[in-house]
């Protein structure tokens, strides 16, 4: 039984995490929105401004991990989210699980829509293994595995604090509500919009698209301009990182590079209460080159 599945118990790692937080914020104020604010990005204004709160709290000092919950933002570069997570993973010395899930009971769930979905996962799967050695946990709820939450098992048991994508749109949003109800605490974090929603608040009573264009023009080109600094997970949390992912994890994670547990396998035979009427688009791909690609073609 590992060790998320059972009750979280002392040990040096948890210390070590005592020691971060403690060391690192002198008012003892230790809940994950002031830490996210005070310590972790007091200088980097444009990463902070993505970031509110889901679930506020004390960073779960038992926690094993940070548990970046990786929903609509299938990328492992230009992704704040996947950003704050290293740098919380880094900061609190603690291993980085990067989760992302499926469920065929979803609204809306086609062939076509899960292929895309697949196709994306593998492609962020393997960046995420180039760039930080450090493999996609890819949770597949279904009734050939089981529909247990397991973010949720994970997030209570194992986490000590926990990034989500922002979520605009089902499921994510319920996905996030129920993130919401867990034991560690949670932020969510905006990888979409070049303004996020709070900072846009004012100008809810202009009436006009143009003029709300024309008084966001400064702000929204300060943000064109921004580069988001990608940093990289500590060496030492690599190895952690994988051996969570090896030995630690309650189910088995799906591995979309294994010869077997091949896209067309998992939609054949795992995600069966997808509706197939809604077949595939072989041309239309769901990985990273490929939407630069379209992307590129719209440009022009």
């Amino acid at each position: 039984m590992s060790s998320f599945s059972s009750s979280p118990s002392s040990s040096s790692s948890q210390s070590s995490t005592t020691v971060a937080i403690n060391n690192n914020n002198n008012n003892n104020e230790t809940t994950l929105s002031s830490y996210v604010t005070n310590i972790l990005l007091p200088k980097q204004p444009l990463l902070h401004e993505r970031i509110r709160n889901l679930k506020n709290g004390k960073i779960n000092n038992n926690g094993k991990c940070i548990m970046y919950v990786m929903l609509n933002t299938l990328r492992a570069h230009d992704n704040p989210a996947l950003e704050t997570s290293i740098q919380l993973s880094n900061a609190l010395n603690l291993p980085l699980l990067v989760l992302t899930i499926l469920n065929d009971k979803w609204k809306h769930s086609t062939e076509r829509r899960f292929n895309f979905i697949l196709e994306a996962m593998k492609s962020v799967s393997n960046e995420l293994k180039n760039t930080q050695n450090i493999p996609l946990t890819i949770n597949i709820q279904c009734k050939t595995k089981t529909y247990k939450p397991w973010h949720l098992t994970l997030g209570s048991r194992g986490a000590a604090a926990i990034v989500v994508d922002e979520p605009y749109t089902e499921p994510y949003i319920s996905i996030a509500n129920q993130i919401k109800r867990v034991v560690a605490p949670s932020i969510l974090v905006d990888n979409a919009c070049i303004l996020t929603p709070q900072l846009v608040r004012n100008f809810r009573a202009i009436d006009r698209p143009y003029k709300f264009m024309n008084s966001t023009k400064i702000q929204r080109n300060k943000r064109l301009q921004w580069t988001l600094k990608q940093n990289v997970l500590k060496d030492s949390l690599k190895q952690k990182s994988l051996e969570l992912y090896q030995k630690e994890l309650p189910f088995d994670p799906v591995n979309l590079n294994n010869n077997t547990m091949t896209i067309d396998y998992i939609l054949k035979h795992l995600v069966t209460s997808i509706d197939y009427n809604v077949c595939k688009i072989l041309t239309t791909k769901g990985d990273s080159k490929s939407g630069y690609k379209r992307w590129n073609i719209f440009m022009k």
